[in-house]
Parts: C-alpha cells; structure tokens; sequence
C-alpha cells in the first residue's frame, strides 16, 4: 500500500559529484519498465544515492506506473556498497513546479530503497518533464539519523542520448494492438506530450562524461 509523507524536516543541502546516468530496459513476461538510472555522491562523506526514474506497464493487469525508486548506501573499505535504509523520498524541481510529495504516493521497500510512484497521467508527465530537464532535488530522511533529511541538488540533466533512448522505450512500451500512448487508469499520456529537452535547435544540453 502507498503511503504519503508528512511535512519534511530542515533538510541539508548538498551538491554531488561524480554524476552519471544510464537508460535501461527491464523485461519480463509480465512486465516492462523503461528506465533511466541515476547515481551521484557526496564529495565530503562516504555517502551516494542511486536513483532510477521509469515508465512500467504491468501485462497481465494492462496497468501503468510512473515514478522512482531510490537507494541510498555508503562505500566502506574493499569499495563494499552498503545500503541504508530511507524512511522517507521526495523530487522537487523549482523550475517545472513540481513536488513529488504533493502529488506522487511512496512505499518503502523491506531492502530500505523507497518506491515513489503515481498511475495518474497528469502527475506521472509532470515528473518526467521535471526529471528530462535536470535542475531538482532529490531529498530523503536516513533512519539512523533522527530522520534529518538531505537533500541532493542535481543540475545536469540525463544526455541526449540516453533521453532518446528512453523516449525509444516509450514508444514500444504500449501493446502493438495499441497507438504510442500510455493508457492508464485514469486517463491517457500520449508520448509525444514529453518534452524532449535541449533537443531543438541551439538548445542542446551536451552529453555528461
């Protein structure tokens, strides 16, 4: 069952480094998620956080969800990544106006990652268009740590490749019987209603390294 979060705590503002993303396809029988991975790290501490944004379609159900899904861990010595557990996730961007803690429902998972996700149209192409563009938030609350919540400022946004590459995903993500667009409990996405962000002209965002 998802659960909403409450009001969040002061949050400490921190401005990552070694920031990479990478688009995935997850497919079984059953399911089908497209994905982009996202993983970046604290400069000071041994701390990172491994976030993945996705589009999944469930076969059996013909059901969509929309969202998240973050992990946060620490490195420790023989570069062992150990995870720790989150009581608590958010997205926020200012630009796009956009708060996932208004808008998208949360579920924690027993391995301590959170699930962050919605099967609404409107709220699920409002998320997209704010991660696509770069310049968010990602905030979480540590249980080991009084719940104090940190917070991630990311400003590059995913390469264009690997946006085109999602955007591939989409595409195929529906049924073949079915048009390029997302059918979901509540209504309807049409994929070209995603922006493709520095795609046109002059507005290129260059591809991270």
């Amino acid at each position: 069952m998802f659960v909403t979060s409450g009001a969040p705590a002061l949050a400490k503002t921190i401005v990552p480094v070694d920031i990479t993303y990478v688009d995935h396809v997850d497919e079984d029988e059953n399911a089908k998620a497209c994905e982009i991975g996202l993983a970046a790290r604290d400069p000071k501490t041994t701390e990172g956080i491994g976030f993945t944004a996705f589009a999944a379609y469930d076969r059996p159900g013909r059901t969509f969800l929309f969202g998240f899904l973050l992990g946060v861990g620490n490195l420790r010595p023989g570069r062992k990544y150990e995870r720790a557990v989150i009581t608590s996730a958010a997205f926020a961007s200012r630009s796009q106006q956009f708060d996932s803690r208004k808008t998208l429902d949360q579920q924690p998972n027993a391995d301590g990652t959170i699930l962050v996700a919605t099967v609404e149209p409107t709220a699920a192409l409002q998320f997209l268009n704010a991660f696509l563009a770069g310049g968010f938030e990602i905030s979480f609350a540590r249980s080991n740590r009084k719940n104090a919540r940190r917070t991630y400022s990311i400003q590059p946004a995913p390469s264009a490749q690997v946006r085109e590459n999602f955007f591939g995903c989409l595409e195929k993500l529906m049924p073949a019987e079915t048009t390029a667009s997302v059918q979901t409990s509540t209504g309807k996405i049409e994929v070209t209603d995603i922006e493709r962000p520095g795609l046109k002209p002059g507005g290129d965002i260059p591809p991270l390294h």
